[in-house]
């Protein structure tokens, strides 16, 4: 999950409460708009909407519609939704989360990331523990927001999304080993075009952005502080650190 930037609101979306209805979140537009905003993706997961049928997409109430009743249980649909209440999703991730508030009703604590969210950056909260073949999601510095995230949209029970990290994890992996075979030959043109093909590879339009920049980065410590030192000795020479520019939140590649 990356951080999302919020789009302007639709115009079909910019009219007085009392003409908002139910439909209104599954207009051509109000889609449009959420996919262009999130890149196309699952805005939890990060799958490409666009390889998925129509029916795995759905428009998610970020609060549940259950939520934004009157007295006479109705709901409010110029509450429910509002334009900051609307996300794109897989069906997967909408299930996992169903009607269930983003909020401890007692104490107010948020349990699950809004990715549009201003203050939140999704990548604080979520880590991932890379293993050969074993790639699960887990929260990041003991954050409770992170790990309630994880357990409600049940990212460990997703065989797609493991298939996709570790088809992603054997590409990296190949490109580190062509950077290292570069390093050794001095092949700085070489060099170069890789490290951009590495920050390309983290920017916010791919599928699974935040599994991208993880490993890419694990892969670049790893890198320069143990395989490095290790080519130094062993061709008695020095070679220069590696940068890579990894791209943050919703930024993409100019």
């Amino acid at each position: 999950m990356i951080k999302i930037q919020r789009a302007s609101c639709p115009e079909c979306l910019s009219k007085p409460s009392s003409e908002f209805v139910k439909s209104d979140c599954n207009k051509a537009e109000v889609k449009s708009a959420l996919q262009n905003m999130q890149y196309g993706k699952c805005c939890y997961c990060e799958r490409k909407l666009t390889h998925l049928a129509s029916t795995e997409r759905e428009v998610d109430h970020y609060k549940p519609k259950s939520e934004f009743k009157d007295e006479n249980e109705n709901i409010l649909w110029y509450l429910a939704n509002k334009w900051e209440n609307l996300l794109y999703a897989c069906s997967s991730c909408n299930s996992k989360k169903g009607s269930q508030s983003p909020f401890n009703s007692i104490t107010g604590e948020r349990k699950i990331i809004d990715p549009s969210c201003e203050d939140i950056d999704p990548e604080d909260h979520i880590d991932f523990k890379i293993d050969d073949y074993y790639i699960i999601h887990v929260e990041r510095e003991e954050s409770s927001l992170g790990r309630s995230t994880i357990d409600i949209l049940k990212f460990y029970e997703r065989p797609d999304l493991l298939g996709g990290f570790v088809k992603l994890k054997l590409e990296i992996e190949a490109t580190f080993t062509n950077l290292t075979l570069e390093i050794i030959n001095g092949g700085n043109v070489n060099i170069t075009a890789i490290i951009r093909e590495l920050s390309r590879a983290t920017s916010a339009n791919h599928e699974f952005a935040a599994f991208r920049r993880n490993y890419i980065a694990k892969c670049l410590q790893k890198l320069n502080e143990d395989i490095m030192p290790k080519l130094e000795a062993r061709y008695r020479k020095s070679f220069n650190r590696i940068e890579v520019d990894i791209h943050k939140g919703h930024e993409t590649e100019m």
